[in-house]
């Protein structure tokens, strides 16, 4: 945990420094409550005010949420309380059809799916969900959920959908719980291996939140930062303008303001030869997106 003991000025901290992720939550809060102090904040604290960032914006207070694609009833809400039990908050989807709707609309750290559901419109089962909805680049991994006791047809959704976890059904509780993190555990550590990421003539380390352009460091405000790191942890998916404003805004941004600040990163990292804005994307009903 790092303490910190306020200056005269407020524009200066003492610290100790004891590792705790709570409190870098609280570093970036304070930070947040007064803006003239963070440049000096962010000097002083080096890494802590990084990681301020990451953590109270990536998920570590916010709850993460996953999607249920279930059509039995007493099951989509047996694991749903389950996994609200383990601080997540969850989506029910009661048909393949909902469950794709809602993962193209949504950001989902997880779905899990049932992959006998009920013959629905142009589904047939929850793999031709899997499937259309990997066609559709969505970025979402999937886990299985199922009382599939049929080897080889298990072995087909590893082997053809690249799924990392078939759950049985009436699993022991607290089983759901174990197999989730584990795979959320996996995604995190996957995103976090790739710490450098090119984009053209930018380049973003994220684990020092540190942007460069044309290998030249650049400082382009702790909002404008904030809402990169955002996109660049969904690099294949969308973060919509609620997230946006939780993130970067604390919940006080208008749409119009989050409209300004993405063209002002656009600009700002526009590429320079070519004249051309930032690939950054807008679609309506799904958020914005870093394409590249």
């Amino acid at each position: 945990m790092a303490i910190y003991k306020k200056s005269k000025s407020f524009t200066r901290f003492d610290m100790i420094v004891i590792q705790s992720d709570i409190f870098y939550g609280f570093c970036y809060i304070v930070a947040e409550i007064h803006e003239n102090c963070y440049n000096s904040f962010q000097g002083c604290c080096g890494q802590s005010i990084a990681k301020a960032g990451i953590w109270y914006n990536m998920g570590k207070i916010m709850k993460r949420k996953i999607l249920v694609v279930e059509d039995v009833e007493a099951d989509a809400l047996a694991a749903k309380d389950d996994l609200e039990e383990g601080n997540f908050e969850v989506d029910i989807a009661r048909s393949a059809n909902e469950g794709l709707g809602k993962l193209l609309l949504n950001q989902y750290a997880l779905a899990i799916v049932d992959l006998q559901l009920s013959a629905n419109g142009s589904f047939a089962d929850g793999m031709d969900l899997i499937k259309k909805a990997k066609a559709s680049n969505v970025a979402t991994p999937f886990a299985i959920f199922s009382n599939m006791t049929d080897t080889k047809s298990i072995v087909k959704c590893y082997e053809e959908l690249g799924i990392k976890t078939f759950i049985k059904k009436f699993y022991d509780r607290g089983e759901l719980l174990v197999r989730v993190k584990s795979i959320l555990d996996d995604e995190d550590a996957q995103n976090e291996s790739a710490a450098v990421v090119n984009i053209g003539s930018v380049t973003y380390d994220k684990a020092n939140m540190v942007l460069t352009k044309n290998g030249k460091k650049i400082d382009i405000g702790k909002r404008h930062l904030l809402i990169f790191n955002l996109l660049v942890h969904h690099i294949h998916g969308f973060v919509t303008t609620e997230m946006i404003n939780e993130v970067a805004f604390g919940g006080s941004a208008t749409n119009q303001t989050i409209s300004q600040r993405i063209s002002e990163l656009r600009d700002c990292l526009k590429d320079e030869t070519t004249g051309e804005p930032f690939p950054i994307h807008f679609k309506s009903g799904k958020g914005y997106e870093i394409q590249y």
